[in-house]
C-alpha cells in the first residue's frame, strides 16, 4: 500500500476552487441567485459555501486521480 501526503490532493484542489470561484462570481451575482428565503443570506455566505463545495469536488477529483494512477513501481523507468 502506498502512502500519499494529503497536500498532493488538497493544494491543487484549493487552487482549482479559487479559480472556479473567481470565474463563477465574475459572471453571477450571489444576491440574484434563486435561493429560498430561508437560505438567502449575504454575499459572503454564498461565496463561502460555493468555495468549499468547489474545493470538495476538486479534492474528490484529485483523490480519484491519485487512487487510479499506477503505483510508482509499475511506472516505466526514465532513461
Amino acid at each position: 500500500m502506498r502512502t500519499i501526503t494529503p497536500i498532493l490532493i488538497l493544494w491543487p484542489s484549493f487552487l482549482t476552487a479559487i479559480a472556479g470561484s473567481a470565474i463563477a462570481f465574475a459572471l453571477v451575482d450571489p444576491l440574484h441567485l434563486p435561493l429560498p428565503d430561508d437560505y438567502a443570506g449575504s454575499r459572503m455566505a454564498v461565496y463561502t459555501v460555493t468555495f468549499f463545495l468547489l474545493w470538495a469536488l476538486a479534492a474528490l477529483s484529485s483523490a480519484m486521480t491519485v487512487w487510479l494512477s499506477p503505483p510508482q513501481s509499475a511506472r516505466p523507468a526514465d532513461d
